[in-house]
């Protein structure tokens, strides 16, 4: 079966109520991990053909298109991803099926209509400029055809996700979107006999992301049934809207955070470092791939015991999610350092220049984690006003630090930059966390308030 129905998630619901929500949470990690670990061989298999097959001057054009249009996509959805995965799992807690369907309803409609806008206010810009002619230009406009259907997508997703069809969502979106996008890359290749152009290999993005996203909205509304579907709609426009737009500001700022490092290389150096540079990146990731799989785990269980105001059990989950990341990713970590002249050699000589930069990554990866889950716990519990500050303050620094530190230090200053700016406001969450909620989110018993220690 494909999904559950709604009175089978209130029922799975009671079970973890009864005493297994950790026994619940390892079991689902277990199926995300596998998937995961899927996604991210298909993931640096694509990157890896792409950056073998392609020239580096149109893997940089790839790369950096792609960058831009991750941002864009933050743009698009508004934030309801988030507010999918906070109300609905909450909803489903507290047995709101008229909520549910509002909600459902709401999100698709808004970023339906949102990315349609943004896609022909981009596309009118690059014909007024007259790039169309440059294959940067030709990627950019493609760019704008992909992006509704990666946003909806994302959407399709996140309901899934929040209705704790947490293996069927990852898999779709990492192992179905990356294989499919080098299937079609493949086959594309065999039909031509040339290496697809930049803006050809996004057109395959596009592809993949419509069937993931169709097959998933087909699965989760197949689950639901229609008699759930179906029914009478409760609606909270205001409050939804408020939300995304807050949640919206976080979205960004992390994207923002998360891409500054690439899009100021390439502004001031050049596409070339920034897409060499990115693989460095992309693969330092990997040591924060246990964290986000026990994260995505459990996450609607996180969501559901705030809306129950279960805050013995939510440290439990906290705790547990802390100390399985922090050993993770002290693994992948230290997996990384050892192999990683061998893991950049495989892409080739360019980008084995970039080792410097993936230790420098991997280390502030693994100090991260170790902080535990602290941006889904502020804006799972409705503080993402204060995430949005943290973020904010983050993203300044790693503006200021990168424009300091590239210039002087080239792609090693932009990943030192990277690292300071992420641990800086994680370390701040953790205190902040513990003063606002009483929350530890790190591994160690010794940052309990005293209470707790009981």
């Amino acid at each position: 079966m494909v999904c559950h129905g709604f009175g089978d998630l209130l029922t799975q619901q009671a079970d973890s109520d009864s005493g297994g929500l950790i026994k619940l949470a390892r079991r689902m990690a277990g199926g995300v991990f596998i998937v995961t670990m899927l996604g991210q061989g298909l993931g640096f298999g694509l990157q890896l053909l792409l950056a073998r097959s392609m020239d580096v001057d149109d893997y940089g054009v790839y790369i950096y298109v792609f960058s831009w249009l991750m941002v864009l996509v933050i743009g698009v959805v508004l934030g309801q991803p988030q507010v999918l995965l906070r109300f609905v799992a909450g909803y489903r807690a507290e047995n709101k099926p008229g909520e549910l369907r509002g909600l459902i309803a709401f999100s698709h409609r808004l970023v339906a209509v949102t990315s349609v806008v943004i896609s022909v206010s981009v596309v009118a810009g690059v014909l007024l400029l007259g790039r169309t002619d440059s294959e940067l230009g030709m990627s950019i406009l493609v760019a704008c055809a992909v992006l509704p259907l990666i946003s909806l997508k994302n959407i399709q997703m996140a309901i899934a996700h929040s209705l704790r069809r947490v293996v069927l969502a990852k898999g779709m979106d990492e192992v179905a979107v990356r294989g499919g996008q080098g299937l079609l890359f493949l086959g594309l290749w065999a039909v031509f006999d040339r290496v697809p152009l930049p803006h050809e290999t996004l057109a395959l993005l596009g592809a993949a992301s419509l069937f993931s996203g169709l097959y998933v909205g087909w699965a989760w509304r197949r689950g639901l049934g229609s008699e759930v579907l179906s029914g009478t709609r409760v609606l909270h426009h205001t409050m939804w809207l408020k939300t995304g737009l807050a949640l919206l500001v976080v979205d960004g700022l992390n994207m923002l955070l998360n891409r500054t490092d690439v899009l100021l290389l390439g502004l001031l150096r050049d596409t070339t470092d920034a897409g060499t540079y990115a693989v460095s990146s992309r693969l330092a990731a990997l040591t924060l791939l246990g964290f986000l799989v026990i994260q995505s785990s459990v996450l609607p269980m996180l969501a559901e015991r705030f809306a129950l105001g279960e805050m013995g059990a939510l440290q439990r989950l906290v705790r547990w999610t802390a100390r399985m990341s922090a050993a993770l990713s002290l693994a992948l970590g230290l997996g990384l350092i050892l192999l990683g002249d061998f893991l950049l050699g495989i892409f080739g000589v360019e980008f084995q220049a970039r080792v410097p930069a993936l230790l420098v990554l991997t280390v502030g990866q693994m100090l991260n984690a170790f902080t535990g889950p602290t941006g889904v716990l502020l804006w799972v519990t409705g503080r993402e006003q204060i995430l949005a500050k943290l973020l904010g303050a983050s993203l300044l620094i790693n503006l200021l630090l990168n424009l300091w530190w590239i210039p002087l230090f080239g792609v090693v200053g932009a990943a030192y930059a990277t690292v300071v700016a992420y641990t800086a406001w994680n370390v701040v969450a953790v205190f902040v966390i513990r003063r606002q909620m009483g929350i530890n989110s790190l591994p160690l018993r010794w940052f309990d308030l005293p209470e707790l220690k009981q």
